[in-house]
C-alpha cells in the first residue's frame, strides 16, 4: 500500500515526483490513484485557487491524459466513478432510512442485536428499536420475514 501511495504524484511521462517513475508492480493501481488525486485536487478549493466546476475538472483530466500525464484507461475509471457520486440519494422501499437498510442487512445475514451494535457503533437497544421500525415500515413480525424482504429489494450482499 505505501509503495501505492507514494506512486500517487508519478506520471506516465515520468514528469511526476518523488521518483519520476511508476513501478511496473503498482502501475495500474499507482495510475489510477494518480487519476483520482488529480480529480480531488481540482474539484477542491486550494488557497490560491477555487475548485473547479465538474465540467473544467473533467477537461484538465482530458488535457493531462492527452499531455501523457495520466493513464486514459485509470482517467475513464476515475470519471465514471465521479458521474457515479452525483446521482441523488438511492431511496429505499417501505420508507426505509440509510440506517434502517444497514440494520436490516447485517440483521438479513444471521447477526444478533449486540454483533449489529457492534458492527455500526450504535448500543444493542438502539439496534431493537431500528428492528422494530424496520418490522413496522415492511409489514413483517420475523426475522425469516425480514431477511425474504432484504434479499427481494437486493439489500444483503
Amino acid at each position: 500500500m505505501a509503495e501505492i501511495a507514494a506512486a500517487a504524484h508519478e506520471r506516465d511521462d515520468g514528469s511526476g515526483y518523488h521518483r519520476g517513475r511508476v513501478p511496473e508492480p503498482i502501475a495500474d493501481l499507482a495510475r489510477l490513484l494518480a487519476a483520482a488525486d488529480v480529480w480531488c485536487a481540482l474539484v477542491a478549493d486550494r488557497p490560491h485557487r477555487p475548485a473547479f466546476a465538474a465540467a473544467a475538472a473533467r477537461d484538465e483530466l482530458a488535457a493531462a491524459v492527452d499531455r501523457g500525464e495520466l493513464d486514459r484507461t485509470a482517467v475513464d475509471a476515475v470519471l465514471a466513478v465521479v458521474e457515479q457520486a452525483a446521482l441523488p440519494p438511492r431511496s429505499w422501499p417501505a420508507g426505509l432510512s440509510d440506517r434502517e437498510v444497514e440494520v436490516l442487512g447485517l440483521l438479513a445475514r444471521g447477526a444478533g442485536d449486540k454483533a449489529i451494535a457492534a458492527d455500526l457503533g450504535i448500543t444493542a437497544k438502539t439496534v431493537a428499536h431500528h428492528v422494530q421500525h424496520v418490522y413496522d415500515k415492511i409489514g413483517v413480525r420475523s426475522r425469516a420475514g425480514a431477511t425474504l424482504f432484504a434479499v427481494e429489494h437486493g439489500m444483503v450482499r
